[in-house]
């Protein structure tokens, strides 16, 4: 009997490990129905963890420990679920509002990402927005004071590159902080 559970559940870590998450379940089962044994539940749980059932999974989790209270892979599994479910409830992303980080871009590019806890993005996108904006400012102060000296404009011709990539990083920014507080809020 120990021999064919084991077999079952090598199967089914073979099935898991290809990403047949389906096929891994229900030989999971079947070696389960022939004898419970504390490593077969745990596999069970990492294979529904896979599939996204975090309930279900602790649940197999715990029973592995039941039947093993000295099952350490058991009791890591627990606490690493025990730590995301916590972080949920603490809100750490899940009350982020696209709205919010839309806004917060809008104002200043890199911001939103900022808000989505996205700092190396966040911070880049910030730098560039704001040397690409000063040296905007610094050649349209330049045009407007040859145009007193000279009566005419002197357009640089860096000017409106300059220009459009200010408009891109801002169109970015707000297309990024939007997508990125949806994806924190998915990951959860």
């Amino acid at each position: 009997m120990a021999e064919q559970t084991e077999e079952l559940l090598q199967q089914a870590n073979h099935l898991y490990l290809k990403g047949d998450y389906a096929g891994a379940v229900r030989i999971c089962r079947q070696a389960l129905a022939v004898e419970e044994t504390s490593r077969g539940l745990v596999l069970l749980g990492e294979v529904t963890e896979a599939c996204g059932n975090l309930t279900q999974a602790l649940q197999e989790y715990r029973r592995a420990l039941d039947l093993d209270p000295d099952n350490t892979r058991a009791e890591e599994h627990i606490g690493r679920l025990a730590l995301r479910q916590a972080t949920m409830l603490s809100g750490s992303s899940a009350e982020r509002h696209p709205l919010t980080a839309i806004l917060l871009s809008a104002l200043l590019p890199g911001m939103g990402e900022l808000y989505n806890l996205q700092f190396v993005k966040g911070g880049v996108i910030l730098f560039v927005y704001i040397l690409v904006f000063f040296k905007l400012l610094l050649l349209t102060g330049y045009m407007f004071a040859g145009y007193n000296r000279t009566g005419a404009f002197n357009l640089s011709p860096a000017w409106l590159p300059l220009l459009l990539l200010s408009v891109a990083l801002w169109g970015f920014s707000l297309y990024d902080s939007f997508v990125g507080t949806k994806q924190g809020s998915r990951e959860l």
